[in-house]
């Protein structure tokens, strides 16, 4: 019998995030978009920013970076839009 995995890990933000993007604001839980709301939004600005710096040393790595960063971010700026939508 194989333990349970308590920590949380990619597949914690990821999995509420397909629904967030797949439901109507009506119908999903405001707690479950708080939680990936900002380590979206923060994870994106910070991988954005890694990207920016590696630009001035490596170009063809740099810009992939930049744009997940700012995939990611724009995600949490979605995420604080469809919270804004859900009523309480």
């Amino acid at each position: 019998m194989t333990p349970i995995n308590r920590h949380p890990g990619p597949a914690s933000i990821l999995v509420p995030l397909r629904y967030a993007l797949l439901a109507r604001p009506e119908t999903m839980k405001a707690s479950t978009l708080e939680k990936i709301t900002w380590p979206l939004l923060y994870g994106g600005i910070l991988v954005l920013l890694l990207g920016i710096s590696t630009l001035s040393a490596d170009a063809a790595l740099g810009w992939p970076i930049v744009i997940a960063g700012g995939v990611l971010a724009v995600a949490g700026v979605l995420a604080i839009y469809l919270r804004s939508r859900i009523k309480d």
